[in-house]
């Protein structure tokens, strides 16, 4: 997330979000979940009102759990997002696991590429 500014915004000011080329202005002082499900299917490709939906379409499932997970990084318990989604705290848990595997295996990824950028492939 960048911020369009030389320093930190203070409460109310406007700035600008800018995630994968999805660029929104916000109040500092919130972010609503439906701006946080804009994002992520903007760039996850996937319609905005399936993510909240039940669906176990593969796209809008995996597009739930990193708005999940989202929520989750930024404080809400299992239960309260289990209630935005209608979903049970354990269901909201393993999302949210989900999206902690996949950042460990690109987090693992990277350091391999890093490590062998250099080499000559045998």
């Amino acid at each position: 997330m960048g911020v369009d500014s030389q320093s930190q915004p203070r409460m109310g000011e406007s700035l600008r979000i800018i995630v994968g080329g999805y660029e929104k202005t916000a109040q500092t002082k919130t972010m609503k979940i439906s701006d946080i499900i804009e994002i992520v299917s903007a760039e996850m490709g996937v319609d905005p009102d399936l993510v909240t939906t039940k669906t176990r379409l593969q796209e809008a499932a995996d597009a739930r759990a990193v708005v999940q997970a989202v929520m989750r990084d930024r404080g809400w318990t299992f239960a309260r997002i289990g209630l935005v989604f209608s979903a049970g705290h354990d269901t909201v848990w393993s999302n949210c696991k989900k999206i902690e595997k996949a950042r460990a295996m690109i987090s693992a990824y990277d350091a391999v590429q890093a490590a062998i950028k250099n080499l000559p492939i045998e």
